[in-house]
């Protein structure tokens, strides 16, 4: 029998350990939902009623969904997954064999502080979650949409045939971009350990940056709470294997990074940036291309380009899955 109990803010730091057991019976869970990603997320974005429904069976942690409330401009009490906006997956997170049942506890535990809320809005739902397939009562109008298409690569055993197996066009903009470098000075992929790993954010922000302002736009790290998030979040990311920042240096000149999350034999890769200077020689399909190889060297079988159809992810000819959106309204 699963019994509920709910968790407050200030009892995050004591959940860790248990919280983090608990993701390692569920495969299927991604970086997203691990408590060295929820709590920095909270602690720079959250403010409004948090809110964490937490499933035990016989004592042992079978699941839980951190979420939080908020006041929408119109006055209206919105319900939302804690992370949402810059997370690219977000689930329940249960322990295989229980999902469903976790789930039924979850949905009744929503009916229960329903006087707390006057819309849930839980956004990028991966395929196969059992929340796209909850019940709710008639009494309210439940919605289920697309929201956003995640494009994917599976990789082949071995980096060596991963130069074939990409679209020929793709292959030689590489090799091109190989012999740019070379021309100028030699180039390495660098991944960041914990003593540079602060250096590495900041070639990070700084790549990123320069690649909007080409375009004349701020970008998303222009945001100090969004750098302040990831200065917090990425030592417990990198300790704890989740994490992989990669710099290609073209001689001493940082010209392209990736943030790259790692969970079982998956990567993600959330974050980019790139000199404009060296554009040319593109340093980002390089430095993707030798992310990519460095995965399948370390067991990746999907590499995984994450939310949104941006053009560069279309180059690898990818397969495509999407992610959804759950609206329960009152009527």
């Amino acid at each position: 029998m699963i019994e509920l109990e709910e968790k407050k803010e200030n009892e995050l730091g004591d959940l860790k350990a248990e919280w983090e057991g608990l993701l390692e019976g569920c495969p299927d869970a991604t970086p997203f939902q691990f408590p060295q990603w929820i709590i920095p997320w909270w602690r720079n974005f959250g403010g409004s009623v948090f809110k964490m429904p937490v499933m035990r069976c016989e004592g042992k942690l079978a699941g839980l969904v951190p979420l939080f409330i908020y006041k929408t401009e119109t006055g209206k009490k919105k319900l939302c997954f804690t992370g949402t906006g810059i997370s690219d997956y977000l689930d329940l997170v249960a322990v295989s064999g229980k999902r469903k049942e976790v789930t039924g506890v979850f949905v009744k535990y929503l009916l229960k502080i329903a006087e707390q809320w006057d819309e849930i809005d839980l956004q990028d739902i991966p395929e196969g979650s059992p929340l796209l397939r909850a019940e709710f009562p008639e009494s309210l109008c439940f919605e289920k949409s697309r929201w956003s298409v995640c494009p994917y690569l599976d990789l082949p055993e071995s980096s060596k045939s991963l130069e074939y197996r990409i679209p020929k066009k793709l292959r030689n903009n590489i090799r091109s971009a190989s012999k740019g470098l070379l021309q100028l000075n030699e180039y390495r992929m660098e991944r960041a350990e914990s003593g540079n790993l602060e250096l590495f954010l900041g070639e990070l922000f700084r790549l990123h940056g320069k690649r909007w302002e080409s375009r004349n736009q701020s970008g998303v790290l222009n945001s100090s709470l969004l750098r302040d998030f990831y200065h917090q979040s990425a030592p417990e990311l990198l300790a704890s294997g989740l994490l992989r920042l990669y710099t290609l240096r073209c001689g001493d000149s940082a010209v392209a990074c990736y943030y790259v999350l790692v969970r079982a034999e998956k990567a993600y890769a959330y974050l980019g940036g790139f000199d404009p200077a060296f554009a040319q020689y593109s340093p980002g399909s390089l430095a993707l291309f030798n992310v990519i190889s460095d995965s399948i060297d370390k067991g990746i079988t999907v590499f995984d380009f994450m939310r949104g159809a941006e053009a560069y992810k279309y180059y690898w000819r990818p397969a495509e899955k999407y992610n959804y959106r759950i609206r329960v309204l009152k009527k």
